[in-house]
């Protein structure tokens, strides 16, 4: 018997009134309505929903549990509206999606968006995470200028040193270059972007919870990118191939200097990014998640259906303990 594949989504996280508007009243939602920003409720639950069905892949979508079936949900918004306290349903085969250092004790499966983390964590898959939406490449008619570094994050995730004022002028005076941090909603625009740079204040963990979504955005913009020793980098790209490594403030500074005097290294860069990028498209993620919902998750699904309820009450004690053990693991 085929099962239906539901996606979860509190009507809350909806990224906007009209959003919800067209979804109670079933109209078309093309894909374009996705603007930034766009957070990870809207980009894991919304859009993967809206691109799949978009394809022509029957899934839901709803903002209340379901009683039976294949659910998809992101263990974020579950914890928010308090849905960790509630028991999934007998009759679910509950995948979670792990964008943050825990992961659902009840989920069956997990889908994680950094490959080294499902090394670590059993029952898991690795998903790329989707790229910017809307994302507007470099204007090629900045020819060879090297003038702009762009971090696009939030201000607590970089690293402290980098945009301090001291800093910011000595690589202006000794590299040329000016340091920009865009607002939310403009983390899709990377046309006056001669480099993206993406360095933590914890740069030594590995961060194992991380996507290398900054990496990914840099390849589709057609810019060199510089990132820490992160391990979503490392499993996703090749150092000194299509991107460049930096631990500290002053190893960005001189990695920024060697882009700034090496034209044929950006443009290496950019070249061997460009070729890479074409794994992680939207039509790459896509025909992806068909495989998910269309074979994977069905044939787990069954496998667990014909599970005893002695198998289901020990598969639930062994992932509480993965639990607690992952916290450690997910830095």
């Amino acid at each position: 018997m085929k099962q239906q594949i539901t996606f979860y989504l509190p009507e809350s996280c909806f990224p906007a009134p009209i959003w919800e508007k067209s979804w109670k009243e079933k109209a078309p939602f093309p894909a374009e309505a996705i603007i930034p920003p766009i957070f990870s409720a809207q980009n894991w639950i919304y859009q993967t929903w809206l691109l799949l069905n978009e394809a022509g892949v029957e899934c839901e979508l709803t903002s209340q549990m379901p009683q039976q079936g294949i659910v998809i949900a992101l263990n974020s918004s579950l914890e928010v509206f308090e849905e960790w306290h509630r028991p999934i349903p007998p009759n679910v085969f509950f995948v979670d999606i792990v964008t943050q250092r825990f992961v659902h004790p009840a989920a069956h499966f997990h889908l994680v968006q950094n490959k080294k983390r499902a090394h670590f964590l059993p029952d898991s898959l690795f998903v790329p995470h989707w790229p910017q939406p809307h994302l507007l490449a470099r204007d090629p008619d900045r020819g060879d200028r090297f003038e702009n570094a762009y971090f696009v994050g939030q201000t607590y995730q970089c690293h402290r040193e980098i945009f301090s004022l001291e800093w910011i002028q000595e690589v202006r005076r000794r590299a040329g270059i000016y340091l920009e941090m865009p607002p939310v909603e403009f983390w899709h625009d990377y046309r006056h972007a001669d480099v993206s740079i993406a360095l933590r204040n914890a740069a030594a963990l590995h961060h194992f919870n991380k996507p290398a979504t900054k990496l990914y955005n840099a390849w589709h913009a057609g810019i060199p990118f510089i990132g820490g020793k992160e391990s979503g980098y490392l499993s996703e790209g090749t150092v000194e191939k299509n991107y460049l490594q930096a631990n500290s403030a002053s190893e960005l500074l001189a990695q920024l200097i060697r882009l700034k005097e090496d034209v044929a290294l950006r443009k290496k860069l950019v070249e061997q990014g460009s070729a890479a990028a074409k794994r992680v498209s939207t039509e790459a993620i896509l025909k992806y998640w068909k495989f998910l919902v269309s074979e994977k998750l069905p044939t787990l699904a069954e496998i667990f259906s014909q599970h005893s309820p002695r198998e289901r009450h020990l598969f639930l004690m062994r992932k509480k303990m993965i639990r607690l053990a992952n916290r450690y693991f997910a830095i």
